[in-house]
């Protein structure tokens, strides 16, 4: 019995002996160890874009034409007509008094409608305080207790202005389509609106008690004015080859330029400084 332990023991070897360790290594090399070998270094692929629906948020937004959700009626549908910056604005605002190009292709594809609105409200807010101020001064230079100023003529400058600014342009648009002329109507409302960028300079130039100089300056407003909305709609309602379609649409357009600035020389420009001496 001891002689076959002993034959047992001899069999297996210690784990430590060198026989041993050998038959426990392995030699077998890994994908990256044999690239890593023949010199072949493989670089990390970049990962896949995150499909739309996974991002959770992280991933940087994705430009998008505007999209309209609801109808004429909702807030959706107009709010996209007021998304432009100061700078848009700033250059329609100097076209339509330095014309270099036609202002249709000024705005392109793009019409806004706060533009005109800011315009129209500035001019209306500028006119009042000119002509306070106007009186103001008129009645200083004239010796008279003071001028008290009248909310009739600040409502007066709100209706003339804001349907100069928005019946007109349908006015004309109506012309346009009755006459099949292709018409957009956001394009004529920035042509009226744009229009009246002229009024807010000469309102404060007319601040001078100088009946004279403010008659210039109404009638360069008029000839500015007429001059810039005569010029954008003429490539228009020239396609229509009725005639009449042309003659209406000038007409209209003279005729309440010409109304317009009668009403602010008379209403808001008359403050004058009389030199008449007095006996």
């Amino acid at each position: 019995m001891a002689g076959n332990y002993e034959a047992i023991l001899d069999v297996d070897d210690p784990i430590d002996t060198p026989e041993a360790q050998l038959e426990f290594q392995n030699f077998v090399l890994s994908t990256a160890e044999q690239n890593l070998v023949s010199g072949k270094v493989s670089t990390p692929r970049a990962a896949p874009p995150p499909t739309s629906g996974t991002d959770y948020g992280f991933a940087p937004p994705q430009p998008r034409a505007p999209q309209v959700t609801g109808g004429f009626w909702t807030i959706e549908f107009y709010a996209q007509y007021f998304d432009v910056d100061s700078t848009e604005v700033g250059q329609r605002m100097l076209a339509s008094i330095f014309p270099k190009q036609n202002f249709l292709q000024v705005i392109g594809e793009k019409p806004d409608l706060y533009g005109p609105f800011w315009i129209s409200t500035s001019v209306i807010f500028a006119l009042f305080v000119t002509s306070t101020v106007a009186g103001s001064m008129a009645a200083w230079l004239n010796d008279q207790k003071g001028y008290t100023w009248k909310l009739d003529g600040l409502s007066t400058a709100v209706a003339a202005i804001y349907i100069y600014a928005t019946a007109l342009p349908a006015l004309v648009w109506g012309i346009g389509r009755y006459f099949s002329v292709p018409m957009n109507l956001l394009q004529i409302v920035d042509v009226f609106g744009y229009g009246l960028t002229i009024w807010i300079p000469v309102s404060l130039l007319c601040i001078i008690p100088l009946d004279l100089m403010r008659w210039v300056l109404v009638l360069i407003a008029f000839v500015v004015s007429v001059l810039f909305q005569t010029r954008t709609i003429q490539p228009l309602i020239s396609q229509s080859p009725d005639k009449r379609a042309l003659t209406l649409v000038y007409g209209l357009m003279v005729g309440s330029a010409a109304g317009l600035a009668l009403l602010f020389k008379f209403n808001f420009f008359r403050f004058v400084f009389d030199t008449t001496p007095s006996t």
